[in-house]
């Protein structure tokens, strides 16, 4: 058995507020709206794929609670 594990970046590609997934400066419902909004495979990062991976998904959501 292996395991694999990926390290993520806890800051967002987009603004200079970790976990600010909608652009507004703040961290609140508005971003895991944002989050959920989008959620799924996107094929490019957009300003709530946190994680930066053409994928919205619970990673990114909870790089959202996580800075709430």
């Amino acid at each position: 058995m292996s395991i694999q594990m990926r390290v993520y970046s806890v800051l967002p590609l987009w603004t200079a507020i970790a976990g600010d997934a909608y652009g507004d400066g703040l961290v609140n419902v508005s971003n895991i709206l944002a989050v959920v909004d989008d959620w799924g495979p996107l094929g490019v990062v957009c300003q709530a794929d946190l994680e930066g991976d053409t994928v919205e998904n619970m990673v990114d959501l909870l790089l959202v609670i996580a800075s709430w």
